[in-house]
């Protein structure tokens, strides 16, 4: 997702994972809000959190088992 521009507002995205994970690769600046449901696994931004810029925001909703996620950037 590092090329791609955000509608504005607020921007939601869904993601179920069981016995699995995902890795997001998503701009600096981005303010990432982590909605996510964890059953034994667990869910994380690894980002600098003094980038971000509070217009353009998304929000990750799901649920994760038995795996998990991290949003991280380069």
């Amino acid at each position: 997702m590092t090329k791609v521009v955000l509608a504005p507002g607020v921007n939601e995205l869904e993601i179920v994972c069981v016995f699995g994970g995902v890795s997001l690769l998503v701009p600096q600046d981005w303010n990432i809000k982590v909605e996510v449901f964890n059953i034994f696994g667990g869910y994380e931004d690894k980002r600098n959190p003094a980038l971000i810029d509070k217009d353009k925001t998304l929000v990750i909703k799901g649920v994760t088992v038995f795996g998990g996620g991290e949003v991280k950037s380069y």
